[in-house]
């Protein structure tokens, strides 16, 4: 069984890895990526994150809190958030690494955050998905390491990223071996 940061994974437990791009995100989940791809902003200390947050918490530009979504100011299509420490978003950095994407990933290291449990509380809510790392494309969470390391070895994740407009320059991806 494999121990993943956050919680255990086992044979029988059924995954639920998003491929396809066809829903889109939750609108709080869209504010959420973007306030963190796009800003030094914090998560509130006196705000419960296990539910929905006012809209204004996730304000970027203009004044402390100024609601300024710009949704001309695109947002990186690949989010990772990830943990300096944990093994998993290591082989995860460095499979989207291997494909050397454009733009790249943005990596959002929650433990050098000052509101790393109200990140995680909110991925978990938003995402269903409560370890690290937690790879977005789109908006859409596609899971953790070994989710992304199956939808490369079947050909899938070079879809995803090409789908959702990233360039990928790494000739590894067209050959599926091993990054």
């Amino acid at each position: 069984m494999e121990k993943q940061e956050g919680k255990a994974k086992g044979k029988g437990e059924q995954e639920n890895t998003k491929t396809s791009q066809t829903s889109s995100p939750p609108p709080e989940l869209v504010q959420f990526l973007h306030m963190v791809a796009s800003s030094e902003l914090r998560i509130p200390s006196d705000v419960d994150p296990s539910h929905p947050l006012d809209p204004s918490v996730y304000a970027v530009g203009g004044g402390p809190r100024a609601a300024s979504f710009k949704p001309e100011d695109p947002d990186p299509p690949v989010i990772v958030f990830s943990k300096t420490y944990c093994q998993f978003s290591t082989k995860a950095k460095k499979l989207l690494k291997s494909y050397d994407l454009s733009p790249p990933p943005k990596i959002i290291e929650v433990d050098l955050r000052d509101d790393s449990e109200h990140i995680k509380t909110l991925l978990t809510r938003l995402s269903h998905h409560s370890t690290f790392p937690n790879i977005f494309v789109q908006g859409v969470s596609l899971g953790g390491s070994d989710d992304l390391q199956r939808l490369h070895l079947s050909g899938e994740l070079m879809t995803v990223l090409t789908n959702a407009g990233v360039d990928v320059q790494s000739e590894i991806a067209d050959g599926l071996g091993p990054a």
